[in-house]
């Protein structure tokens, strides 16, 4: 460290105390400095793990909802209920119930949206979007999710909107799959 940087102390001090007083300074600065980095380091750590652990509570929540909009879709259709009649009943009843970042919407098996709380976008094409399932690094197009006919659960990106958790559950008895946005902004 210059010698300018160190603190000026007053003359009428003795040398020997002069340079304990700057010792204990020095070593005050520089424990006080890696006290102030190990907090910092904890507090990352603290935020990261906080963070995966609400993106998990997010996941199973929207493994949840997903589920349970399955089972009664697949209900209705074991009823005898028309496939038209059911997707009819669940447009309305998800109407106008989610935000731009938490709703449920229903896609056919090429990703065209059969069911969304927006009904401008009943029939638009989502196939283009890629998801990044949490369990892989890796990108995958949603086609492939939907071909795939298993839950999932993954990051959706797309240019203009917030990344959103997606879980996407398939229906049993069509080639429905339910899907359950929630923000993770």
């Amino acid at each position: 460290m210059p010698a300018s940087a160190l603190p000026v102390l007053p003359r009428n001090v003795h040398p020997s105390r002069r340079d304990t007083i700057r010792r204990f300074l020095v070593t005050l600065l520089l424990v006080s400095a890696v006290v102030l980095t190990i907090g910092l380091l904890g507090s990352f750590m603290l935020f990261r793990r906080v963070e995966s652990v609400l993106l998990a509570n997010q996941a199973q929540s929207a493994a949840r909802e997903a589920a349970v909009i399955a089972r009664l879709i697949e209900r209705d259709l074991s009823a005898g209920a028309a496939a038209a009649e059911t997707l009819g009943r669940l447009q309305t009843m998800i109407s106008g119930t989610g935000t731009q970042a938490d709703f449920v919407c229903v896609l056919d098996g090429q990703g065209r949206v059969l069911s969304h709380p927006n009904p401008a976008m009943v029939g638009s094409q989502g196939a283009h979007v890629e998801v990044t399932p949490l369990d892989r690094a890796q990108p995958v197009p949603l086609a492939a999710v939907l071909g795939g006919r298993r839950p999932i659960a993954g990051m959706r990106h797309e240019p203009a909107t917030a990344t959103q958790l997606v879980h996407y559950q398939p229906v049993n008895q069509e080639a429905w799959t339910i899907a359950v946005h929630k923000n993770t902004a």
